[in-house]
């Protein structure tokens, strides 16, 4: 029987024709097959007759003619195929009537998708078809079976959820970003029938458009799609549609890739079930359709290496439909992927996928089936293709429920559904531009490069949309300058100064970003933007563009503290939807922190800076790896805060020197580290007993998990809850700090003990004196928890108001007494450092008991900031100044007068900020 009938539009091509008139050929599977069967019982087989349509040279000829639109692709070659069926198997189908009426063969199909006679045949009536001229090969059509989930179970409906495979292969950034869903795209699945009825599915079926009948939309028993409980795939293709395109519309519960898109299906006969027809009817049925689907889905194989099943699948993508295959479910030994994904007759037939988690880092699933496919021509070729997730897959479920499956049949459709935001993005995108924009867009995972885990990696349905299909540029930071030669032209943008900001950009994709429109963003207080606003050239795919006609411009307040200072360039483009924010950081003038991240590229960098942000400290993030060890310029901060982590290669020589001379000049050093003792080892014994002030006990105790403050009633301990440095909640990674003691009569104290087994343990200490220290034998990043209530972050600025100011925290002024021996005479010491920004020390030396009074004038005489008037006792004193007046507000550069007043005797010294 005639399955679909059309005169052939245009002229056909002799050269199209080829013919050959010999006797057919038995495969060797078929022949095999033969000799153990009984003659009375009836075999699939495929006829494959002589003559044949030289399709890739009708492309070319299209090619040639430039008709390159889809659809007038798609109606000459499917012409050319009709006419070719039409021509030729009229002088076949005799001989095939001829045993038809001695009931030999039975189920005949004429096919022209590729020029087939197909049917079910008596060994006898096989042999004797075999001889006629027209046949060139007979092949045993070998029953398909559906890849079916490795395991299911029921699900919720989840209003206004997206699913996580769907955010994992970034669909939901190409439905927002792009304002692509798949609208005016139609999906294909050949399958095991799909519940039209299903809430998140029934209004995408394409037959309730109107002026559709239900046969350009499915191919199955009844005129409505629905699926049989008549075979053990039930669920399963309703299922994989989910996945490509579901959404409840009342409950916006999306499920699928592609939410905007229509859908069709047929019917497969599969896993027992009567109802359904051969995959073969099915795709020349899609084929033939008057508006055929961008991409159909397919998970099911048969055997291994299966070719038979190849020129219909060739066909179907000849005139525009994307086919797409599960790799299997027989993972994880290699060489087990199904036919027809198995097919190695180029890089990018039977685009076949594999299964990961749906979450970070998308690992492959033990099921996948692994490549290399071992087919002809190419054994030993790397499979699968993609990888996509498919596993805990929510979606559709006959009867309007949802079940999470598991299985490559859940990953192949995630691709599916992207190339339906692919086609709605660019709609003459032809499949082969879609399979390798597919591959080129792939995240890499597994071994670098393809691999039989992965193939070509994990899909990326944003970058294979934006790049590849719409031809957006996609623009990223190359670097900034900073030009602030109206200041002091140290290319640090400080206070008072006017900075004019330079910022290159790279345009990494293949589209032009035309006309883009920059915006510079700063949230600072203390950063006045003057031009925020500036035009950039074109800049054409793979190449760079600067704003150095016209620069931004900002001013930086006499009052910034500085600090690290997030900026974000906001980037438009004509006929673009996407925006671009590029972010770096700048760091304004030299803060009060130092932040020193030396724990060798371990991140934990985020916990110390994440305490900071949290209570408004400023600092400068320096990187030992990427910067080196800090340099003398560091010294104007006035507290640094040095960090290891878990690293014991950390405090070389050369960075113990900078710690030690920054000391020296006064600076204050919070520092903290699981393994700082190992300097022991490395010739460092004076910088930890002299500076830290600390005597190990024990390295690599194991088991100090709760710290408590040690009560020493002072200003700094006793301020918090016990703290917990192990566990879940952190990094986890003080699984052996030291324990330690402060040096004795150095005047450092122990500020944190182990509570285990008791309070005998320290692990923290302080220290005040010519420079201010805290010292923590484990790393700070680790505590993330406090019963009483206490965060981090709490702990942190507590640690920093004592380091700027050790006794009083309420000022900015400290004082304390650092010796009881009486000196012999008043005696006012020179600050240190000097210059300094913005903090100083000054000693000076009291005889007898007695009021004083320590003041700082300016230049004019007036009084800046009364740093003491009280009664003192005899000693030796040191105070500490951190630049601000009585108002508390910082001070400006410039020289300054501190006068130390005991009884009648007055001394006077001068000093220099220098910010």
């Amino acid at each position: 029987m005639r399955l679909f009938t059309t005169s052939l539009i245009g002229f056909l091509m002799l050269s199209l024709l080829s013919s050959v008139a010999v006797a057919g050929v038995v495969t060797p599977h078929l022949r095999e097959l033969l000799e153990s069967t009984d003659e009375s019982t009836y075999v699939p087989i495929i006829i494959e007759l002589v003559d044949q349509v030289d399709v890739e040279a009708l492309k070319a000829e299209l090619d040639a003619e430039g008709v390159f639109t889809l659809d007038e692709r798609r109606v000459r070659i499917v012409s050319a195929l009709q006419e070719m069926a039409e021509s030729t198997q009229p002088a076949f189908m005799p001989a095939v009537a001829a045993e038809e009426a001695n009931g030999t063969v039975r189920g005949v199909y004429q096919m022209w998708l590729y020029n087939t006679v197909n049917m079910e045949a008596q060994p006898g009536a096989i042999e004797r078809l075999s001889t006629h001229p027209s046949v060139a090969f007979i092949y045993y059509d070998e029953p398909l079976e559906l890849i079916k989930p490795v395991h299911g179970e029921p699900a919720p409906p989840i209003p206004d959820g997206t699913e996580p495979g769907l955010r994992a292969i970034k669909a939901d950034r190409v439905w927002y970003e792009l304002g692509i869903t798949g609208e005016g795209t139609i999906v294909g699945g050949i399958d095991s029938g799909v519940d039209g009825e299903h809430p998140a599915l029934t209004e995408s079926w394409y037959g309730n458009v109107p002026g559709v009948p239900w046969n350009q939309a499915w191919n199955g028993p009844g005129t409505f799609p629905h699926e049989e409980n008549n075979g053990d795939g039930y669920g399963h293709g309703t299922h994989t549609m989910g996945i490509m395109c579901g959404v409840d519309p009342a409950t916006h519960d999306t499920i699928g890739v592609a939410p905007g898109a229509m859908w069709i299906a047929g019917d497969m006969a599969l896993n027992g079930d009567p109802d359904g027809q051969p995959g073969y009817l099915i795709m020349q049925w899609m084929a033939g359709l008057n508006n055929p689907p961008d991409v159909c889905n397919n998970s099911y194989g048969g055997g291994s290496c299966q070719t038979i099943y190849y020129p219909y699948i060739d066909n179907c993508e000849n005139v525009g439909i994307v086919h797409i295959t599960s790799a299997g479910n027989d993972g994880p030994n290699p060489s087990t992927v199904s036919s027809w994904a198995d097919r190695t007759t180029s890089p990018l037939n039977a685009f076949s996928v594999g299964a990961t988690s749906a979450f970070p880092p998308y690992g492959i699933a033990a099921f996948s089936s692994r490549g290399p496919s071992m087919c002809q021509p190419n054994p030993n070729s790397i499979k699968p293709e993609v990888s996509a997730p498919g596993v805990q897959i929510r979606s559709a479920f006959p009867g309007g429920s949802y079940v999470r499956y598991d299985g490559t049949s859940m990953s192949g459709p995630h691709v599916a559904g992207t190339v339906a935001l692919m086609r709605q993005a660019n709609p003459n995108m032809t499949v082969t531009q879609i399979k390798q924009a597919l591959i080129n867009s792939c995240i890499d995972l597994g071994d670098p490069g393809e691999d039989n885990d992965y193939g070509h990696g994990f899909i990326d349905a944003f970058v294979a949309t934006a790049r590849y299909a719409m031809g957006l540029p996609n623009l990223i930071l190359l670097e900034y300058t900073l030009d602030d030669s109206d200041g002091n032209g140290n290319g640090r943008p400080e206070p008072g100064e006017t900075v004019e900001l330079v910022v290159s950009v790279f345009n990494v994709w293949e589209g032009d970003a035309i006309n883009p429109l920059a915006e510079l963003i700063i949230n600072d207080e203390f950063i006045t933007i003057d031009n925020g606003l500036v035009e950039y050239d074109d800049i054409e795919g793979d190449n760079f563009g600067d704003n150095a006609a016209d620069p931004f411009v900002f001013t930086v307040s006499e009052d910034s503290p500085g600090g690290t200072i997030p900026i974000t360039i906001h980037i438009t483009t004509d006929e673009n939807p996407l925006d671009y924010d590029l972010d770096f950081e700048i760091v304004v003038g030299y803060p009060q922190i130092l932040l020193v991240d030396d724990d060798e590229g371990a991140d934990y960098e985020t916990y110390y800076r994440s305490a900071m942000d949290a209570t408004d400290l400023r600092y400068e993030v320096w990187s030992t790896i990427t910067q080196g060890v800090p340099g003398e310029e560091q010294f104007q901060h006035e507290i640094v805060v040095w960090f290891t982590g878990d690293e014991g290669n950390s405090l070389d020589a050369d960075e113990r020197q900078f710690l030690m001379d920054f000391m020296d000049q006064g600076g204050a050093v919070f520092i903290t580290g699981q393994d700082i003792e190992l300097v022991l080892e490395d010739g460092g014994e004076d910088f930890y007993h002299d500076y830290l002030k600390a005597n190990l006990v024990e390295a690599d105790r194991t088991g100090l998990v709760v710290l408590q403050p040690t009560d020493t009633e002072d200003c700094l301990s006793g301020e918090w809850g016990f703290l917990v440095a192990q566990g879940t909640g952190g990094p986890n990674n003080q699984s052996s700090p030291a324990v330690i003691e402060p040096v004795s009569n150095s005047g450092a104290i122990d500020i944190l003990k182990y509570r285990h087994p008791s309070l005998i343990e320290i692990g923290g200490i302080k220290y005040f004196g010519d420079y201010n220290l805290i010292y923590l034998s484990f790393g700070f990043e680790a505590i993330y928890e406090t019963p009483t209530g206490e965060r981090p972050e709490d702990l942190m600025a507590q640690f920093i108001d004592w380091l700027a100011d050790p006794c009083d925290t309420t000022s900015s002024v400290a004082v304390e007494q650092t010796s009881v021996n009486v000196p012999a005479q008043l005696s006012l010491e020179q600050n240190y450092p000097n210059p300094f920004n913005p903090m100083t020390r000054i000693h000076f030396d009291l005889p007898v008991d007695q009021h004083i009074s320590l003041k700082i004038y300016d230049t004019s005489g007036q009084l800046v900031k009364t740093l003491v008037d009280a009664p003192h006792r005899a000693g030796r004193y040191t105070l500490t100044w951190n630049g601000v007046d009585e108002m508390n507000q910082p001070v400006n550069s410039g020289v300054y007068f501190y006068t130390l007043q005991a009884g009648e005797e007055v001394q006077t010294r001068q000093m220099v900020l220098l910010k």
